[in-house]
């Protein structure tokens, strides 16, 4: 082992990698006033307890909050924090869950740091834009490896607690289902699922949490009308120039998941197949995503990682991965010239080809069967 590699690998290294990182962000936000994703969140915990319209635009922020309702009160102890405090809080718990949840993985750690590594400057650029993708991240990583646990109550809170951060988390309860979960799941789903849709009533009635609800729900349907985001729909609409509706695309999809799983179940190879299968869904829930934007990525990154990690690292495994690495990491920073992407990446969604072409490949061996051979509960 070179010493470089040995260095990449020690623990303090890496922390003081991730503390680096952390104070360098929070500070460029702050003092460069980037920090709007914050603002928003911010000022839904205000609205929140002065009960005044969440969807709303306000003149404090450009844009809109379009989270469940309960995560404005789970952005709570970041809100009322001095500004640039609030904003090293939230930028170091983003950086905290998402390397917490990638060491929890079953994987050895050389392999850990090569995701890790791999996966870092999309984790600057989600950390940048201050968004709660890093955290979605975790949720899944940890929905994985409590399933694998068989840590029922961990198991379902992951899923549960991303659902009312970003309603697609809750595909990590996938994995529950492909480890045959028992009867007793039940009442943890049905816990942790009525503990988050119903703490909102701390300050709401039940007649105005339902109409916060409608709300939400409201504004959900909106963005889905018109926006495809950086992704597989982005692709087909701008590349392609094919036309798209969203929701169709969705629900194909979502029976292609199914569909998978069903296969998955009936080859009873899931042991060796599971890491596939983590792949697979971190990058579903990204290329699916009709909200899908740069920060959002560093959901689909580490999937990609993962993926490379137990494919038989081909010439196309190999493409695939500097693909990825170019268009899908590289070309949202500094580092890659802007004509190209503004010319090219952005217009046509390119920054979505990289994972979109790993899951069509995933997607054809997790169906076919012809999966790299892959023993032992650790890559």
């Amino acid at each position: 082992m070179s010493k470089l590699q040995e260095i990449l690998k020690n623990p303090t290294y890496i922390a003081l990698v991730n503390s680096t990182i952390v104070l360098i962000v929070a500070a460029q936000q702050y003092f460069l006033h980037s920090y709007n994703t914050f603002t928003v969140y911010q000022y839904s915990v205000y609205h929140f307890f002065q009960k005044l319209p969440l969807y709303d635009a306000y003149p404090q922020y450009a844009g809109y909050f379009v989270y469940n309702p309960t995560f404005a009160l789970l952005f709570l102890p970041y809100a009322y924090l001095p500004t640039p405090i609030g904003i090293l809080a939230w930028v170091m718990t983003l950086m905290m869950a998402f390397y917490y949840g990638l060491r929890l993985l079953p994987i050895q750690r050389d392999k850990m740091v090569f995701v890790y590594f791999f996966s870092l400057i999309s984790l600057v650029t989600a950390l940048q834009n201050l968004d709660t993708a890093p955290m979605v991240a975790a949720c899944i990583f940890a929905a994985f490896v409590y399933a694998e646990r068989k840590d029922y109550f961990r198991a379902t809170f992951f899923p549960n607690v991303g659902f009312f951060v970003k309603g697609y988390v809750a595909i990590g309860a996938c994995f529950l289902m492909m480890r045959k979960f028992k009867r007793r799941v039940f009442p943890y789903v049905f816990f942790w699922f009525s503990l988050f849709l119903l703490l909102p009533l701390v300050r709401y009635t039940p007649n105005e949490l339902y109409q916060l609800y409608q709300d939400w729900g409201t504004s959900y349907a909106n963005d889905r009308i018109s926006q495809v985001g950086v992704s597989f729909m982005g692709i087909l609409r701008h590349l392609f120039h094919l036309p798209v509706h969203v929701l169709h695309v969705q629900i194909l999809a979502g029976i292609l998941l199914i569909l998978t799983m069903v296969v998955m179940s009936l080859r009873k190879k899931y042991a060796k197949e599971k890491f596939h299968f983590l792949s697979y869904i971190l990058i579903f829930v990204v290329i699916f995503n009709h909200l899908a934007n740069t920060s959002t990525y560093i959901i689909a990154v580490p999937g990609v990682a993962i993926w490379y990690l137990v494919s038989e690292r081909t010439w196309i495994d190999k493409f695939l991965l500097g693909m990825t690495f170019l268009l899908t990491i590289l070309s949202p920073t500094d580092l890659f010239p802007l004509f190209i992407r503004n010319r090219f990446i952005y217009p046509y969604s390119l920054q979505a080809l990289g994972p979109i072409l790993v899951f069509i490949l995933l997607q054809y061996e997790l169906l076919s069967g012809r999966l790299t051979p892959f023993l032992g509960k650790r890559i």
